[in-house]
């Protein structure tokens, strides 16, 4: 016990004994992959009550270690206020307590291949960053779609046409490979912050195929694309990881997060879809690339579930 701990008082209520917080409505379960070998943990949160004719709809979220009490809390606090429609919320992660064996864990399921020559260029260091640690997006995909997905249609009703996913910087890179390859597999994408700038932007390379694809009418996904304004300018955290003022920015210059997601928004909300295709750009003031999430997660449900009302008179 700390010595800065007050000693018992007789004046004072007394404590129950300590008990674990419990998240209402929340439970996870753990899968060992037939694709990965990998052992995956699925946090999942299932609405009260009946599930509507076509199933409850889905929010897939990646990191769920250090995403899912977020999202789980948002969504049931302001499901009855907001008008959000009742959702089952998954958020995938690695079957450990150890947030940091998640973080090596997701760097190889969440990036694409990257070349030792590239790594060995970055104006920054990763710690352990090798190229053999990453380049397991693809193969994690297949997990998400072939065994998570249908996982998941095994514990509650749930819509085939209604789902979501979001992921945060490398999980938004992860969100906008489903996004360019299989567009019609999801109703609504969230890209937080994505780190386009991973790999010399390779993930671009599929974006024009895209393009074409959306304005053929092969799909019209709702897209959001999200970033925090301080993400090109060094924050406290920055300062804190880096030596130096000067190297962290750098490291903001060369990943141009807010500059990247900017652009890709413009570009896509350019595209002529059919019915129901949506882009839409959010730059949060005065937050950085962590401080972002909550808000970002806010921001995801309520377009991936809000219910879209009649314009006032305003807008006539």
């Amino acid at each position: 016990m700390s010595d800065l701990t007050s000693p018992p008082r007789d004046d004072l209520p007394k404590l129950t004994s300590a008990r674990p917080v419990m998240l209402p409505g929340a439970q996870f379960h753990d899968f060992t992959s037939r694709i990965t070998g990998r052992e995956h943990r699925l946090f999942v949160s299932i609405p009260a009550g009946e599930a509507p004719a076509g199933g409850f709809p889905v929010f897939y979220i990646f990191d769920g270690n250090s995403c899912f009490a977020t999202v789980a809390e948002i969504m049931r606090s302001r499901a009855p206020a907001d008008g959000l429609r009742p959702a089952i919320v998954v958020a995938i992660g690695y079957a450990s307590d150890d947030l940091m064996a998640a973080v090596v864990h997701r760097m190889k399921d969440l990036s694409t291949p990257a070349t030792p020559d590239w790594l060995g260029a970055l104006p920054f260091q990763i710690p352990g960053l090798t190229a053999e640690a990453t380049g397991g997006l693809d193969d994690f995909l297949r997990v998400f779609e072939d065994e998570i997905r249908p996982l998941v249609a095994t514990l509650a009703p749930t819509s085939p046409v209604d789902q979501a996913v979001m992921g945060h910087s490398l999980g938004g890179l992860a969100v906008l490979r489903i996004l360019f390859n299989r567009p019609e597999a999801f109703r609504t994408f969230v890209a937080s912050s994505p780190s386009i700038w991973w790999a010399d932007k390779a993930i671009l390379a599929d974006e024009a195929r895209f393009s074409a694809r959306v304005e053929a009418g092969e799909g019209a996904p709702r897209i959001l694309i999200d970033a925090g304004a301080r993400e090109q300018a060094p924050d406290a955290g920055a300062l804190l990881h880096f030596k130096s003022f000067a190297e962290a920015q750098a490291s903001a210059d060369f990943c141009g997060m807010v500059a990247n997601a900017a652009a890709l928004g413009e570009r896509l909300g350019a595209v002529k879809g059919g019915d129901g295709y949506r882009v839409e750009t959010v730059i949060f003031p005065d937050e950085g690339h962590i401080s972002v999430l909550p808000g970002a997660i806010s921001r995801g449900l309520q377009f991936a579930l809000g219910i879209d009302l009649p314009a006032g008179p305003e807008a006539a």
